[in-house]
C-alpha cells in the first residue's frame, strides 16, 4: 500500500515534468536572461526556483527597494503567461540588519 503509493506518486510527477515540449526552456530562463539583460540588475545575483507549474518564486539580495521593485517587474514582463512572480528577494540595509535578542526575564527599560 505504502510504497506502491510512493512509486505511484513518483512516477507520476516525472510523468508530469515530461509534458513540457522537447526543447522548451523552464519557467525561469527568461526571467534569468531579463534580469540579466538590466544593467543596474547584470551584476547582481538572482536565483528563480520553481515551486509549481504556475508559480516561480525569485530570490537574491539588492541593494534597494527600487531595485527590488525594479527586478519584479523584470521578472513578472518576462514570465510565461499565468506564472505567478513570488518576491523572496532580500533589501540591504534592511533584510540583514541585526535586532537585540532579549531574554526571558530581562527587564524593559520604558520611559
Amino acid at each position: 500500500g505504502l510504497a506502491a503509493g510512493e512509486l505511484l506518486s513518483g512516477t507520476k510527477l516525472r510523468a508530469r515534468r515530461r509534458r513540457r515540449a522537447p526543447g522548451t526552456d523552464s519557467l525561469g530562463t527568461n526571467i534569468r536572461r531579463a534580469l540579466k539583460a538590466n544593467p543596474s540588475l547584470a551584476p547582481l545575483r538572482f536565483k528563480v526556483l520553481e515551486v509549481g507549474r504556475h508559480a516561480v518564486e525569485l530570490h537574491g539580495w539588492v541593494p534597494s527597494r527600487l531595485e527590488r521593485s525594479r527586478a519584479l517587474r523584470l521578472a513578472r514582463q518576462a514570465a510565461e503567461p499565468g506564472i505567478d512572480i513570488v518576491d523572496c528577494l532580500l533589501v540591504h540595509g534592511e533584510d540583514d540588519l541585526e535586532f537585540p535578542t532579549l531574554a526571558i526575564d530581562d527587564e524593559l527599560d520604558i520611559a
